[in-house]
């Protein structure tokens, strides 16, 4: 019965993986802007005050580099927690969907909020800050959820792989700098 189930989801999966993988993203990032909007007023001023604090700070500071176990975090979390529940048979590919929505529901609530909070900086700064993230990682969480099934996916992954490690490289060498551009706006 779980081999049936397991074929019957992997086959929709495949049918309309694209599709329906987009859609709970979406609807993860609809989540997060409303519930961004939701944020009170106080908590928009304090969070935009934080920012202007860390802004003032950070020109004062030597060290802007993230950390590597930070970056291997930030960037591998949702395509190795998808990768995984590929291989866990129908209950794990049938957890991929809210792991999806999940994932643009945390990502649009940030960016959500520096908007909210900062306004135009806020949203420089967000694309500062998220968008290289977003460009490598949205790709490689979706992709190997639409592997789920397929024999022979290794292959097919370590293309993901290699994109990850460049994504980790680039958060630790240029998101510092567009950081930091982004950072001198709201001064």
């Amino acid at each position: 019965m779980w081999n049936r189930l397991k074929a019957i989801l992997a086959d929709f999966i495949q049918q309309a993986d694209l599709v329906l993988l987009g859609l709970c993203f979406c609807g993860g990032i609809l989540l997060g802007q409303l519930a961004a909007r939701s944020v009170p007023e106080a908590s928009r001023t304090e969070l935009a005050a934080y920012l202007r604090q860390y802004a003032a700070v950070w020109g004062e500071t030597t060290d802007r580099t993230a950390s590597l176990l930070r970056a291997a975090g930030v960037y591998l979390r949702y395509p190795l927690l998808v990768t995984v529940l590929g291989f866990c048979g129908a209950a794990g590919a049938a957890l991929i969907l809210p792991v999806l929505a999940a994932e643009g529901f945390f990502l649009s609530f940030s960016a959500g909020c520096f908007a909210a909070a900062l306004g135009r900086s806020g949203v420089l700064l967000a694309l500062a800050a998220f968008g290289v993230r977003c460009l490598i990682v949205l790709p490689c969480s979706i992709y190997p959820a639409m592997l789920v099934g397929e024999r022979n996916r290794w292959r097919k992954l370590s293309i993901c792989g290699a994109l990850l490690l460049l994504g980790m490289a680039l958060e630790l060498t240029l998101v510092p700098r567009l950081v930091q551009w982004a950072l001198g706006t709201l001064s």
